[in-house]
Protein backbone atom coordinates (compact mmCIF):
# COMPACT_ATOMS: atom_id res chain seq x y z
CA UNK A 1 0.00 0.00 0.00
CA UNK A 2 1.67 3.69 -1.10
CA UNK A 3 1.82 6.08 1.68
CA UNK A 4 -0.83 8.00 -0.27
CA UNK A 5 -2.99 5.33 0.31
CA UNK A 6 -2.70 4.84 3.86
CA UNK A 7 -3.70 8.58 4.63
CA UNK A 8 -7.39 7.66 2.55
CA UNK A 9 -7.55 4.34 4.46
CA UNK A 10 -7.04 6.35 7.69
CA UNK A 11 -9.52 9.27 7.33
CA UNK A 12 -11.84 6.81 5.63
CA UNK A 13 -12.23 4.47 8.83
CA UNK A 14 -12.85 7.85 10.97
CA UNK A 15 -15.32 9.38 8.96
CA UNK A 16 -16.75 5.94 9.30
CA UNK A 17 -16.23 5.81 12.79
CA UNK A 18 -17.60 9.10 13.06
CA UNK A 19 -20.79 8.79 11.67
CA UNK A 20 -21.03 5.05 12.85
CA UNK A 21 -24.40 4.94 15.09
CA UNK A 22 -23.36 5.24 18.59
CA UNK A 23 -24.93 6.57 21.93
CA UNK A 24 -25.51 9.58 22.87
CA UNK A 25 -22.37 11.40 22.64
CA UNK A 26 -21.54 13.31 25.89
CA UNK A 27 -19.17 15.83 23.59
CA UNK A 28 -18.54 16.18 20.44
CA UNK A 29 -17.03 19.16 18.79
CA UNK A 30 -15.45 20.67 15.47
CA UNK A 31 -12.72 23.24 16.20
CA UNK A 32 -11.50 24.89 12.84
CA UNK A 33 -8.05 27.38 13.62
CA UNK A 34 -5.36 28.78 11.38
CA UNK A 35 -2.24 30.32 12.83
CA UNK A 36 0.67 32.47 11.45
CA UNK A 37 4.03 32.54 12.65
CA UNK A 38 7.02 34.26 11.61
CA UNK A 39 10.67 33.61 12.93
CA UNK A 40 14.20 34.05 12.32
CA UNK A 41 15.80 31.39 11.64
CA UNK A 42 20.22 32.08 11.95
CA UNK A 43 21.11 28.57 10.39
CA UNK A 44 18.21 26.63 8.55
CA UNK A 45 20.44 23.59 7.71
CA UNK A 46 21.77 23.66 10.97
CA UNK A 47 25.09 23.02 9.70
CA UNK A 48 28.76 23.82 11.20
CA UNK A 49 30.29 26.19 8.61
CA UNK A 50 28.68 28.58 5.96
CA UNK A 51 25.12 29.18 8.00
CA UNK A 52 22.51 30.43 5.94
CA UNK A 53 20.10 33.17 7.85
CA UNK A 54 16.33 33.65 6.91
CA UNK A 55 12.99 34.95 7.20
CA UNK A 56 10.31 32.51 7.62
CA UNK A 57 6.34 32.82 7.39
CA UNK A 58 4.51 30.01 8.42
CA UNK A 59 0.64 29.59 7.60
CA UNK A 60 -1.07 26.94 9.61
CA UNK A 61 -4.97 26.24 8.81
CA UNK A 62 -6.37 23.44 10.38
CA UNK A 63 -9.35 21.05 11.56
CA UNK A 64 -9.65 19.27 14.78
CA UNK A 65 -13.06 16.94 15.49
CA UNK A 66 -13.58 15.05 18.58
CA UNK A 67 -16.25 12.77 19.97
CA UNK A 68 -16.42 11.62 23.70
CA UNK A 69 -19.39 9.61 25.76
CA UNK A 70 -17.96 7.22 28.57
CA UNK A 71 -16.51 4.48 27.05
CA UNK A 72 -15.80 5.95 23.51
CA UNK A 73 -12.85 8.80 23.09
CA UNK A 74 -12.34 9.87 19.12
CA UNK A 75 -10.28 12.48 17.50
CA UNK A 76 -9.04 13.40 14.32
CA UNK A 77 -6.63 16.38 13.13
CA UNK A 78 -5.66 17.56 9.96
CA UNK A 79 -3.38 20.53 9.51
CA UNK A 80 -1.23 22.46 6.59
CA UNK A 81 1.40 23.87 7.17
CA UNK A 82 2.75 26.24 4.26
CA UNK A 83 6.25 27.63 4.76
CA UNK A 84 7.84 30.43 2.77
CA UNK A 85 11.22 31.82 3.16
CA UNK A 86 12.07 35.46 1.98
CA UNK A 87 15.52 34.18 0.44
CA UNK A 88 15.51 30.66 0.16
CA UNK A 89 13.12 30.59 -1.65
CA UNK A 90 13.42 26.86 -3.49
CA UNK A 91 12.62 25.42 0.49
CA UNK A 92 9.57 27.02 0.38
CA UNK A 93 7.19 23.81 0.93
CA UNK A 94 3.53 22.74 2.48
CA UNK A 95 4.14 20.33 5.73
CA UNK A 96 0.80 17.88 5.97
CA UNK A 97 -0.52 16.40 9.40
CA UNK A 98 -2.71 13.60 9.17
CA UNK A 99 -3.89 11.93 12.63
CA UNK A 100 -6.70 9.90 14.46
CA UNK A 101 -7.09 8.07 17.53
CA UNK A 102 -9.31 6.39 19.48
CA UNK A 103 -10.01 5.10 22.83
CA UNK A 104 -12.76 2.50 23.71
CA UNK A 105 -13.48 0.55 26.94
CA UNK A 106 -16.49 -1.73 26.21
CA UNK A 107 -16.03 -2.83 29.99
CA UNK A 108 -14.46 -1.04 33.04
CA UNK A 109 -11.70 -3.91 33.14
CA UNK A 110 -11.04 -4.12 29.10
CA UNK A 111 -9.72 -1.39 27.02
CA UNK A 112 -8.48 -0.41 23.39
CA UNK A 113 -6.82 2.36 21.98
CA UNK A 114 -5.47 3.01 18.33
CA UNK A 115 -3.71 5.93 16.60
CA UNK A 116 -2.76 6.72 12.81
CA UNK A 117 -0.47 9.21 11.47
CA UNK A 118 0.36 10.81 7.79
CA UNK A 119 2.63 13.18 7.92
CA UNK A 120 4.73 15.22 5.02
CA UNK A 121 7.93 17.24 6.28
CA UNK A 122 11.32 18.73 5.25
CA UNK A 123 12.81 20.92 7.39
CA UNK A 124 16.62 20.20 8.76
CA UNK A 125 15.47 20.88 12.60
CA UNK A 126 11.93 18.38 12.49
CA UNK A 127 13.37 15.79 14.54
CA UNK A 128 15.82 17.87 16.90
CA UNK A 129 12.62 17.93 19.65
CA UNK A 130 12.88 14.00 20.43
CA UNK A 131 15.86 12.84 19.07
CA UNK A 132 18.51 15.06 19.06
CA UNK A 133 19.63 14.22 14.88
CA UNK A 134 19.79 16.95 12.11
CA UNK A 135 18.34 15.85 9.06
CA UNK A 136 18.85 17.03 5.55
CA UNK A 137 15.91 19.16 3.91
CA UNK A 138 14.78 16.38 1.81
CA UNK A 139 10.84 15.68 1.52
CA UNK A 140 9.53 12.92 4.48
CA UNK A 141 6.28 11.08 3.93
CA UNK A 142 6.02 9.27 7.34
CA UNK A 143 3.33 6.65 8.48
CA UNK A 144 2.60 5.81 12.49
CA UNK A 145 0.31 4.05 14.05
CA UNK A 146 -0.20 1.53 16.93
CA UNK A 147 -2.77 -0.92 18.49
CA UNK A 148 -2.93 -0.83 22.20
CA UNK A 149 -4.96 -3.05 25.17
CA UNK A 150 -5.32 -3.07 28.32
CA UNK A 151 -7.02 -5.68 30.61
CA UNK A 152 -7.42 -5.82 34.30
CA UNK A 153 -7.22 -9.32 36.14
CA UNK A 154 -8.31 -7.83 39.63
CA UNK A 155 -8.11 -4.57 41.61
CA UNK A 156 -3.73 -5.30 42.17
CA UNK A 157 -3.29 -7.35 38.55
CA UNK A 158 -3.39 -5.87 34.94
CA UNK A 159 -1.84 -6.76 31.66
CA UNK A 160 -1.16 -4.37 28.92
CA UNK A 161 0.06 -5.10 25.53
CA UNK A 162 0.85 -2.74 22.34
CA UNK A 163 2.02 -3.29 18.73
CA UNK A 164 3.57 0.25 16.76
CA UNK A 165 4.25 0.75 13.31
CA UNK A 166 6.54 2.75 11.36
CA UNK A 167 7.23 3.80 7.84
CA UNK A 168 9.50 6.50 6.75
CA UNK A 169 9.85 7.41 2.92
CA UNK A 170 12.28 9.90 1.50
CA UNK A 171 12.01 11.84 -1.30
CA UNK A 172 15.45 10.37 -2.80
CA UNK A 173 14.85 7.02 -1.07
CA UNK A 174 18.26 7.74 0.53
CA UNK A 175 17.01 6.34 4.21
CA UNK A 176 13.98 4.81 3.78
CA UNK A 177 12.81 2.56 6.84
CA UNK A 178 10.15 0.23 8.46
CA UNK A 179 10.29 -0.45 12.36
CA UNK A 180 7.89 -2.65 13.65
CA UNK A 181 7.71 -2.62 17.85
CA UNK A 182 5.79 -5.16 20.08
CA UNK A 183 5.48 -4.94 24.37
CA UNK A 184 3.99 -6.94 26.54
CA UNK A 185 3.53 -5.70 30.50
CA UNK A 186 2.75 -6.63 33.33
CA UNK A 187 1.19 -4.65 36.34
CA UNK A 188 0.59 -5.34 40.29
CA UNK A 189 -0.15 -2.89 42.64
CA UNK A 190 1.47 -3.06 45.98
CA UNK A 191 -0.08 -0.30 47.89
CA UNK A 192 -0.86 -3.21 50.45
CA UNK A 193 2.76 -3.53 51.43
CA UNK A 194 3.95 -0.18 50.39
CA UNK A 195 1.99 3.31 49.89
CA UNK A 196 0.79 4.18 46.55
CA UNK A 197 3.60 1.76 44.97
CA UNK A 198 3.02 -0.18 41.67
CA UNK A 199 5.61 -2.68 40.10
CA UNK A 200 5.73 -3.13 36.90
CA UNK A 201 7.72 -5.96 34.15
CA UNK A 202 8.03 -5.72 30.71
CA UNK A 203 8.64 -7.58 27.38
CA UNK A 204 9.76 -6.18 24.11
CA UNK A 205 10.47 -6.83 20.80
CA UNK A 206 11.72 -4.71 17.81
CA UNK A 207 12.46 -5.06 14.57
CA UNK A 208 14.18 -2.39 11.72
CA UNK A 209 14.93 -2.71 8.25
CA UNK A 210 16.58 0.32 7.21
CA UNK A 211 17.98 0.50 4.19
CA UNK A 212 18.89 -3.02 3.78
CA UNK A 213 20.44 -2.98 7.09
CA UNK A 214 18.18 -5.35 9.54
CA UNK A 215 18.07 -5.18 13.27
CA UNK A 216 16.29 -7.15 16.02
CA UNK A 217 15.95 -6.56 19.21
CA UNK A 218 14.98 -8.39 22.57
CA UNK A 219 14.65 -6.48 25.59
CA UNK A 220 13.32 -7.03 29.09
CA UNK A 221 12.49 -4.46 32.41
CA UNK A 222 11.68 -4.50 35.38
CA UNK A 223 10.04 -0.92 37.30
CA UNK A 224 8.24 0.94 39.80
CA UNK A 225 5.96 4.02 40.32
CA UNK A 226 5.02 5.97 43.17
CA UNK A 227 2.92 8.47 44.04
CA UNK A 228 4.19 10.57 47.14
CA UNK A 229 1.62 12.84 47.19
CA UNK A 230 -1.01 14.48 45.30
CA UNK A 231 1.99 16.57 44.15
CA UNK A 232 5.44 14.34 43.23
CA UNK A 233 5.21 10.94 41.02
CA UNK A 234 8.28 8.84 40.36
CA UNK A 235 8.28 6.11 37.54
CA UNK A 236 11.69 4.55 36.86
CA UNK A 237 12.68 1.21 34.99
CA UNK A 238 15.78 -0.56 33.54
CA UNK A 239 16.45 -3.94 31.82
CA UNK A 240 18.51 -5.61 29.39
CA UNK A 241 18.24 -5.44 25.68
CA UNK A 242 19.82 -7.96 23.49
CA UNK A 243 20.16 -6.86 19.37
CA UNK A 244 21.24 -8.46 16.28
CA UNK A 245 21.99 -7.16 13.18
CA UNK A 246 22.39 -7.93 9.28
CA UNK A 247 24.13 -5.87 6.73
CA UNK A 248 25.73 -6.02 3.62
CA UNK A 249 29.33 -5.67 3.25
CA UNK A 250 31.26 -4.87 -0.08
CA UNK A 251 33.68 -7.31 -1.97
CA UNK A 252 35.59 -7.47 -5.09
CA UNK A 253 35.00 -10.42 -7.13
CA UNK A 254 36.54 -11.59 -10.25
CA UNK A 255 34.80 -12.28 -13.27
CA UNK A 256 37.50 -12.16 -15.71
CA UNK A 257 41.23 -12.06 -15.63
CA UNK A 258 41.59 -8.32 -14.73
CA UNK A 259 38.20 -8.13 -14.33
CA UNK A 260 36.51 -7.24 -11.13
CA UNK A 261 32.90 -6.10 -9.36
CA UNK A 262 31.43 -5.34 -6.62
CA UNK A 263 29.31 -7.69 -4.74
CA UNK A 264 27.28 -7.52 -1.87
CA UNK A 265 27.75 -10.00 1.41
CA UNK A 266 25.77 -10.51 4.25
CA UNK A 267 27.00 -10.43 7.61
CA UNK A 268 26.10 -10.50 10.95
CA UNK A 269 27.01 -9.36 14.44
CA UNK A 270 25.03 -9.58 17.83
CA UNK A 271 25.99 -7.72 21.30
CA UNK A 272 23.78 -6.96 24.86
CA UNK A 273 23.09 -3.40 26.21
CA UNK A 274 21.38 -2.20 28.82
CA UNK A 275 17.72 0.43 28.89
CA UNK A 276 16.71 2.85 31.23
CA UNK A 277 13.70 5.10 31.78
CA UNK A 278 12.64 7.04 33.89
CA UNK A 279 10.63 10.35 35.08
CA UNK A 280 9.93 12.98 38.27
CA UNK A 281 6.90 14.65 38.04
CA UNK A 282 5.17 17.62 39.76
CA UNK A 283 1.33 18.56 39.59
CA UNK A 284 1.02 22.10 41.46
CA UNK A 285 -2.14 24.90 41.32
CA UNK A 286 -0.58 27.08 38.80
CA UNK A 287 2.54 24.92 37.04
CA UNK A 288 4.01 21.49 36.17
CA UNK A 289 7.11 20.04 35.86
CA UNK A 290 8.96 17.01 34.61
CA UNK A 291 12.70 15.94 34.26
CA UNK A 292 12.71 12.56 32.07
CA UNK A 293 15.34 10.22 31.01
CA UNK A 294 15.31 7.74 28.49
CA UNK A 295 17.95 5.30 27.22
CA UNK A 296 17.30 2.96 24.20
CA UNK A 297 17.86 1.69 20.75
CA UNK A 298 15.98 3.48 18.32
CA UNK A 299 16.23 3.90 14.32
CA UNK A 300 17.77 7.21 13.25
CA UNK A 301 15.36 8.39 10.74
CA UNK A 302 17.62 9.51 7.95
CA UNK A 303 21.05 8.21 8.81
CA UNK A 304 20.46 4.09 7.44
CA UNK A 305 21.13 3.35 11.20
CA UNK A 306 20.12 2.43 14.50
CA UNK A 307 21.58 3.81 17.31
CA UNK A 308 21.86 4.00 21.03
CA UNK A 309 20.35 7.15 22.26
CA UNK A 310 20.42 8.61 25.85
CA UNK A 311 17.80 11.47 26.04
CA UNK A 312 17.55 13.75 29.36
CA UNK A 313 14.60 16.72 29.44
CA UNK A 314 12.85 19.35 31.33
CA UNK A 315 9.89 20.62 30.83
CA UNK A 316 8.47 23.48 33.06
CA UNK A 317 5.25 25.27 32.95
CA UNK A 318 3.86 27.96 34.81
CA UNK A 319 0.74 30.23 34.67
CA UNK A 320 0.72 33.49 36.27
CA UNK A 321 -2.58 35.06 35.59
CA UNK A 322 -5.36 33.50 33.60
CA UNK A 323 -4.52 34.98 30.25
CA UNK A 324 -0.08 34.91 30.54
CA UNK A 325 2.05 31.91 31.31
CA UNK A 326 5.48 30.64 30.44
CA UNK A 327 7.11 27.50 29.55
CA UNK A 328 10.58 26.38 29.32
CA UNK A 329 11.67 22.83 27.63
CA UNK A 330 15.38 21.47 27.94
CA UNK A 331 16.81 18.95 26.16
CA UNK A 332 20.47 17.21 25.95
CA UNK A 333 20.52 13.89 23.55
CA UNK A 334 23.47 11.89 22.89
CA UNK A 335 23.43 9.15 19.70
CA UNK A 336 25.71 6.90 18.60
CA UNK A 337 25.62 3.57 16.02
CA UNK A 338 27.48 1.64 18.97
CA UNK A 339 29.46 -1.38 18.59
CA UNK A 340 26.91 -3.15 16.06
CA UNK A 341 28.57 -2.42 12.40
CA UNK A 342 25.09 -2.48 11.10
CA UNK A 343 25.09 1.52 10.23
CA UNK A 344 26.07 2.98 6.29
CA UNK A 345 26.78 6.08 8.15
CA UNK A 346 28.97 6.14 11.46
CA UNK A 347 26.96 8.66 13.87
CA UNK A 348 28.75 10.15 17.54
CA UNK A 349 26.58 13.20 18.05
CA UNK A 350 25.40 15.08 21.06
CA UNK A 351 23.12 17.88 21.13
CA UNK A 352 21.66 20.77 23.72
CA UNK A 353 18.60 22.65 22.82
CA UNK A 354 16.91 24.65 25.45
CA UNK A 355 13.24 26.55 24.32
CA UNK A 356 11.68 29.86 26.96
CA UNK A 357 8.28 30.54 25.67
CA UNK A 358 5.84 32.98 26.84
CA UNK A 359 1.93 32.99 25.82
CA UNK A 360 -0.93 35.44 26.47
CA UNK A 361 -4.16 34.43 25.67
CA UNK A 362 -6.65 37.29 24.85
CA UNK A 363 -9.77 34.76 24.70
CA UNK A 364 -9.78 30.95 25.01
CA UNK A 365 -9.88 30.83 20.77
CA UNK A 366 -7.26 33.23 20.26
CA UNK A 367 -3.31 33.28 21.69
CA UNK A 368 -0.15 34.93 20.80
CA UNK A 369 3.11 32.71 21.57
CA UNK A 370 6.80 34.30 21.43
CA UNK A 371 9.30 31.62 21.77
CA UNK A 372 13.78 31.85 21.46
CA UNK A 373 14.94 28.58 20.47
CA UNK A 374 18.81 27.18 20.47
CA UNK A 375 20.53 24.51 19.51
CA UNK A 376 23.76 23.48 19.79
CA UNK A 377 25.07 19.55 18.13
CA UNK A 378 28.36 18.53 17.91
CA UNK A 379 29.46 15.90 15.23
CA UNK A 380 32.09 13.73 17.46
CA UNK A 381 32.83 12.03 14.54
CA UNK A 382 34.25 15.10 12.17
CA UNK A 383 34.96 17.42 15.71
CA UNK A 384 32.52 20.34 14.45
CA UNK A 385 30.15 22.14 16.38
CA UNK A 386 26.84 23.97 14.70
CA UNK A 387 24.79 26.26 16.14
CA UNK A 388 21.13 27.49 15.61
CA UNK A 389 19.06 30.32 17.39
CA UNK A 390 15.68 30.62 15.97
CA UNK A 391 12.87 33.59 17.60
CA UNK A 392 9.25 33.24 16.77
CA UNK A 393 6.12 34.78 16.68
CA UNK A 394 3.38 32.50 16.47
CA UNK A 395 -1.03 34.23 16.08
CA UNK A 396 -3.35 31.20 16.47
CA UNK A 397 -7.13 31.55 16.28
CA UNK A 398 -9.59 29.05 16.77
CA UNK A 399 -13.02 28.36 17.41
CA UNK A 400 -15.58 25.62 18.41
CA UNK A 401 -18.76 24.25 17.27
CA UNK A 402 -21.02 22.20 19.34
CA UNK A 403 -19.60 22.59 22.56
Amino acid sequence: MTNGNSRYVIFIVLFCLFIAPSARADEFRIVPSVAAKDEYNSNIYVTPTDPRRDFITTLSPGIALVKRNERLDTGAQVRLDSRYYGENQDLNAIDQTYQGNLKYRPTPNFGLAADAGYFIDSRADRDLATTGLILSTLRRERVKSSLATDYQFSEVMALTMSYAYGKDTYERKVSDFQSHDVNIGLVRDFSKYFPAVKGMINFGYGSYDIGGFRTNSMMTTLGMSRNFNEIWSINVSGGARYTEAQFPVPRLQMVAPGVFQVVQDTQADDGWGWVAQGALNYTGERGNSSLTYTRDVRPASGYNATVEMNALAINLSYRFTHEFSFSLYGGYYTNKSGQLASSANSIDSQTFGITPRIRYEFSKDVAVDLSYDYINSENKVTNLQAERHLVSLLLTVQHAFFE
